[in-house]
């Protein structure tokens, strides 16, 4: 066992804030620390029992400069991180502690965790553009522990299974392919659910309606008078734009209504529910019944995840490291449910940043 892990080990169970909890806390503190693998029970146990005085109080008044140094390079990150400033309210204060540029007079917030986030290669700056209130504290637990984290153990296994078993999931662009299309090239892990009542029709007008969104900055409304032209304009044929199931020369308004009653099927009605289809997408999954029980989707989810795995097992040669597990589902689970209050949308690109 390396010493520096024991020493990060004594360093918690000699602190203020350790000694504080009672037995039954001090042994769950324990058990976590454990768990983690950084020292064996034998190691916590011996250190837990020879504690008599605080040899690690030192950290608590260390100069914030040197502070600074060993955490970042003692490599101290992640979990390990979080168990250190728990483990004392000065410790805690110097993790959030703000730094203060002498030539400038600029605070730099929680500078710890932005030199963390630098070393992980994070403009926290340009993701605070888009989220303001998110802290550098946050965000940096969000990328080593909390759903930044999934996302790649998610996404690193999306992309084995693609480069070697499905090439056309390296282009899963957002959401709603991940979770929800009905294409048998995309993942669409939840796509049983929306196969639903009208949910095949209500489906392919909101696939049509997805493609102009996705190009609608060649829209010009004051030019464009009609479907025919706005397909034109994006070089595309009319039935493609609408699928081949909503083009007024085919189907026209009778079957419009059914989709969107009271609703005058008009162009710019129609470029209306363009702009707006995430929501009105929202609202359809909102429509379908047991969609936000946890239960229904983890066993929908698990048997589409049962196929694939089923499939690139026939490899003897597959990593199965890769394989795809129910903490994955977990994750996939949180994703819906995030669509499903309006955090997130199905035009949320499946990038970390973006599921912040």
């Amino acid at each position: 066992m390396a010493q520096n892990n024991l020493d990060f080990v004594r360093m918690i169970i000699t602190s203020s804030r350790f000694q504080a909890q009672s037995k039954t806390q001090q042994r769950e503190v324990l058990e976590q620390i454990i768990a983690t693998g950084e020292a064996s029970r034998d190691d916590v146990v011996k250190i837990y029992n020879g504690n008599n005085n605080n040899d690690f109080a030192y950290l608590e008044s260390l100069p914030y400069n040197v502070f600074l140094n060993v955490i970042i390079n003692g490599d101290i990150s992640g979990q390990s991180l979080i168990n250190l400033c728990n483990t004392s309210n000065l410790i805690n204060q110097q993790c959030n502690k703000p730094f203060k540029v002498e030539d400038t007079g600029e605070t730099i917030p929680q500078y710890l965790f932005l030199l963390l986030l630098k070393k992980l290669g994070i403009d926290y700056d340009q993701i605070r553009q888009r989220i303001p209130d998110l802290s550098p504290r946050d965000l940096y637990f969000y990328y080593t522990v909390g759903d930044g984290l999934s996302y790649r153990r998610l996404n690193d296994k999306l992309v084995y299974i693609a480069e070697n078993y499905n090439e056309d999931w390296l282009d899963v662009k957002d959401l709603y392919e991940l979770l929800y299309e009905d294409d048998a090239g995309k993942p669409a892990f939840l796509k049983h659910i929306t196969i639903t009542n009208n949910s095949v029709e209500y489906n392919r007008f909101l696939y049509a309606a997805r493609e102009v969104y996705a190009a609608q900055d060649p829209f010009d409304n004051e030019l464009l008078s009609d479907l025919d032209e706005a397909a034109e304009r994006l070089d595309m044929t009319t039935e493609r734009l609408l699928y081949g199931a909503y083009h007024r020369k085919h189907y026209g308004e009778k079957e419009f209504h059914q989709l969107f009653p009271g609703v005058e099927f008009t162009f710019e009605n129609y470029m209306e529910i363009v702009q707006n289809y995430p929501e009105y997408f929202r609202q359809f999954l909102l429509s379908i019944p047991d969609i936000s029980d946890h239960s229904y989707l983890f066993i929908n989810i698990k048997d589409i995840i049962n196929n694939i795995n089923e499939y690139i097992e026939e490899d003897e040669n597959v990593d199965r490291s890769k394989l795809l597990d129910d903490q994955d589902i977990e994750y996939l689970i949180r994703l819906h449910l995030r669509i499903l209050s309006g955090e997130l949308t199905i035009a949320t690109k499946f990038r970390i940043n973006d599921l912040i």
